[in-house]
């Protein structure tokens, strides 16, 4: 992207903090939204036949799921017919900003979850003013409602907000529209790499795809075993999330961040504490969490650990290998290609318990040492580059949300 040198202004303007150096000098003027816009223009009936979106459909910005409908079986919500260049505000939970500007043909109608805002020039500019988070602030000052905040179209119409003439708008949104193409782009080649990850996978421990030795010969063949032939299950002790420390003396790990914060493998502990209860690690250990309250699947998530004497909390499984192992190895197979099978063995109901005991006997095709190591080596090398497109989506995000607080008022 080409970078673009935006001038510094003066606080006590009444203008944004950085600023294309061709607007300096014109003001910017001051009204309600609804002096700028439509907001729930007057629509006709709907068509016989559509593509719906509530408020499920869209995320971040992006229409991920679309339902099609006959207007015979339409939702009493479904009301907002939509014209190319609508905006969609969520104004239930407002701070998700997951708002849509429409952009696509045919018809499709949307949710009254939804504001529809319409507005002749430049809506592009808007757009990037309803995620200010000046702009979603005002919103949620007057939302009602506490688990589902949610402001109606009569106090969103009040909101007032500042814009520059046209000229500006139309340079500001063309920039900012180039930075979100710069993360949807990442975004995209994300959600690919995880495709191809799982595509590779499913051929890799189905044995469709095998790999060879450096001289090319082939590895021997696998072998079938049990779980409880190759691991040892010794149960997490104690260490709650209350005990937790920022600058704690001993790393830890809590059986719930082994479903939102680790993945197969642990290259980096998160928490600390300065209690030293819990079972110290050792290199080439597994970690399976025993309980959770959703579903039996959430509990198959087997993952690898390299460092010895980590704090390993309670409601955990460490699986400790009797013979030479690769962690990984087993932390991709177990996790993905036998998930679903290990999900079985979960007991209960409100609290879905899974324990070494209830699947020890589970029988898995283990490959030798040697291509233990090379299929870890290369599914880690897979996930590399996942979490390098991560940090620069996320260094994408920081950029673009420090331009939002800084070139509108």
């Amino acid at each position: 992207m080409t970078e673009t040198k935006l001038a510094p202004l003066k606080k006590e303007q009444k203008v944004p903090v950085l600023r294309f150096p061709e607007f300096e000098g014109t003001s910017y003027k001051k009204g309600l939204l609804l002096e700028f816009c439509e907001i729930n223009p007057t629509n006709g009936e709907l068509p016989d036949d559509f593509i719906y979106i509530d408020l499920e459909c869209v995320n971040a910005g992006r229409l991920e799921k679309v339902k099609e409908i006959d207007k015979s079986e339409a939702p009493s919500r479904a009301q907002r017919v939509l014209q190319f260049g609508d905006i969609l505000f969520q104004t239930v939970r407002p701070y998700q900003k997951n708002n849509y500007h429409f952009k696509l043909n045919g018809d499709y109608v949307a949710s009254t979850g939804y504001a529809q805002i319409r507005i002749i020039n430049c809506p592009e500019f808007f757009y990037q003013i309803i995620h200010t988070d000046k702009f979603v602030n005002k919103v949620l000052s007057r939302c009602t409602g506490t688990s589902y905040p949610a402001i109606n179209s009569n106090d969103l119409k009040k909101i007032p907000i500042y814009i520059p003439t046209l000229p500006e708008q139309q340079k500001i949104a063309s920039f900012l529209t180039a930075v979100d193409a710069r993360i949807q782009l990442l975004q995209a080649k994300k959600e690919k790499l995880e495709d191809y990850k799982k595509g590779v996978m499913q051929q890799i421990f189905s044995q469709e795809i095998r790999f060879r030795y450096e001289n090319g010969e082939s590895f021997p063949d696998w072998e079938e075993k049990k779980i409880k032939d190759l691991f040892d299950g010794i149960k997490g002790k104690g260490l709650s999330k209350d005990k937790l420390v920022e600058s704690g003396k001993y790393k830890c790990i809590l059986y719930g961040e082994l479903y939102t914060t680790y993945k197969e493998l642990i290259s980096e502990i998160k928490s600390f504490t300065n209690d030293k209860e819990g079972v110290l690690s050792k290199t080439g250990d597994l970690l399976v969490p025993c309980s959770t309250t959703t579903s039996g699947i959430d509990l198959a998530n087997v993952t690898a650990l390299n460092e010895d004497n980590v704090l390993l909390g309670g409601d955990m499984t460490i699986m400790r290998a009797k013979q030479a192992a690769d962690n990984v190895y087993f932390a991709y197979y177990l996790s993905n290609f036998k998930k679903y099978e290990i999900a079985k063995f979960g007991q209960g109901i409100t609290i879905v318990h899974l324990y070494f005991s209830h699947f020890k006997e589970l029988s898995i095709q283990v490959p030798s040492l040697a291509e233990q190591q090379k299929i870890a080596a290369f599914l880690s090398s897979i996930d590399e580059q996942f979490e390098r497109l991560e940090k620069k989506i996320e260094k994408s995000k920081a950029f673009k949300k420090g331009l939002l607080q800084k070139m509108f008022v």
